[in-house]
């Protein structure tokens, strides 16, 4: 897809699992695609860490990229779909994806991925001992369906 294009902003809604010492202002969600270097999301420790976020329409993903800071990354994560019903919520596993422990942007191509307006990034498994990890910067590219 060559003309996909950052799908992240202000306006998109954005959950996370947890939040260093419930400390949003110095690390929450926010943080995430601001595209600022000195500013992260910090996770909390815990054995699974997340990222839910919803589109307004439906969006096809072409690729998606983080920058972790090393020692406080995933080693594998899953990218899934949310279907919410009256009952309940389901996810429903797009693909594994398995960053390196490592400061760099990385970035992992999506393009076979179904439409969907609601994603979660699922970390599987962390580097960090206590389960906390660490990303300083977070962004979808595709396009609107």
């Amino acid at each position: 897809m060559n003309d996909s294009r950052p799908l992240l902003n202000s306006e998109i809604k954005l959950r996370v699992s947890t939040v260093l010492n419930r400390d949003t202002k110095s690390y929450g969600k926010q943080f995430l695609c601001d595209g600022k270097e000195e500013t992260c999301w910090n996770s909390d420790q815990g054995d699974q860490q997340w990222i839910i976020v919803s589109f307004s329409k439906p969006v096809k993903i072409s690729k998606f990229e983080f920058k972790f800071q090393g020692g406080f990354c995933a080693s594998h994560g899953q990218l899934e779909y949310i279907k919410q019903t009256d009952t309940e919520k389901k996810y429903t596993k797009l693909m594994d994806f398995y960053p390196q422990d490592i400061n760099s942007e990385q970035i992992f191509d999506a393009d076979q991925i179904e439409p969907s307006d609601n994603f979660r990034f699922n970390f599987v498994k962390l580097t960090d001992f206590f389960g906390r990890i660490t990303i300083y910067n977070f962004q979808i590219y595709g396009n609107e369906v």
